[in-house]
């Protein structure tokens, strides 16, 4: 898991890449405020291999992390 924010000496990090064939999905470290995801692709990408995360297949594949992806998901509101 990675901290994106300005206190780089807390171990923070201004931005990430994200390799293909990996998620991504992103929160607010505490209980307030708000998180802004933003996504920037690379020549060699291609719509034909994008794909929306399903959360009911990812917590099939990976059931002891299903808590946490479904908490990242659009359906929890």
């Amino acid at each position: 898991m990675l901290t994106l924010g300005t206190n780089i000496s807390n171990g923070e990090i201004f931005q990430a890449v994200v390799r293909a064939g990996n998620w991504f999905a992103a929160r607010p470290v505490g209980t307030e405020g708000f998180s802004f995801v933003g996504c920037t692709v690379a020549p060699g990408f291609s719509f034909d291999d994008f794909e929306i995360a399903d959360p009911e297949k990812l917590s099939e594949e990976f059931p002891v992390h299903a808590e946490l992806i479904r908490s990242l998901s659009k359906s929890s509101g």
